[in-house]
């Protein structure tokens, strides 16, 4: 399923995709809508050329779009689960 983060909107429309569109706004959308069952990470999709300063502005900021970024890229690094150690002196 990850392949489907590098395609645009642009391209589902010219493979005959376009009326998925009179129902989704975007891929994420589409394939969140279609797919519920894959956890789909937003910071994976691909981003318009043109929206990259508006994504960069405040998308990161949120702790919740970065916790997600680095729990997928845990999930494509095989990490299983994160463990709190507390040592002492």
């Amino acid at each position: 399923m990850s392949d489907w983060y590098q395609i645009s909107k642009r391209q589902i429309m010219r493979e005959g995709g376009k009326p998925l569109f009179s129902f989704y706004s975007s891929v994420e959308e589409l394939l969140r809508a279609l797919y519920p069952e894959y956890q789909w990470e937003t910071a994976y999709f691909a981003v318009p050329p043109r929206q990259h300063k508006k994504l960069a502005a405040g998308f990161w900021a949120d702790i919740h779009n970065q916790r997600q970024l680095l729990d997928g890229i845990g999930l494509e690094l095989g990490i299983k689960k994160v463990i709190h150690l507390h040592l002492s002196d």
